[in-house]
């Protein structure tokens, strides 16, 4: 653990077992009222996700990548987005030829109108 964290840790122990006051059993980091209005002053960035996740659910969320990244390179996967790439290419040409032809239609109907 980071010198951070364990001052963290600290912090959340000694509010929610404050012997003179009840019921912050449940209370985060975020809601201690000291640390509401020191942020409030002072905002600091939060804290980078290797330091707010658990270890399992880092392992999910690596595992997850890792599983998309097999699955797109799968060959049939690969053709697909080659397809998807071509399409919206084709797409976005027919797109800029239409506008093309309006801009020049609306320019032509300007010069022709009396």
């Amino acid at each position: 653990m980071d010198r951070v964290s364990i001052g963290m840790n600290n912090t959340c122990f000694t509010s929610r077992h404050n012997p003179s006051k009840t019921g912050r059993l449940d209370v985060s980091f975020e809601e201690i009222p000291f640390v509401k209005d020191e942020w409030a002053l002072r905002p600091r960035p939060p804290l980078p996700l290797s330091a707010r996740l658990t270890e399992e659910e880092a392992a999910t969320i690596i595992q997850a990548y890792y599983r998309g990244y097999r699955v797109r390179c799968l060959p049939p996967i690969q053709q697909f987005r080659e397809w998807r790439k071509g399409y919206w290419e084709e797409v976005e040409a027919i797109t800029k030829i239409k506008q093309f032809w309006r801009k020049k239609s609306s320019v032509i109907n300007k010069h022709s109108s009396p």
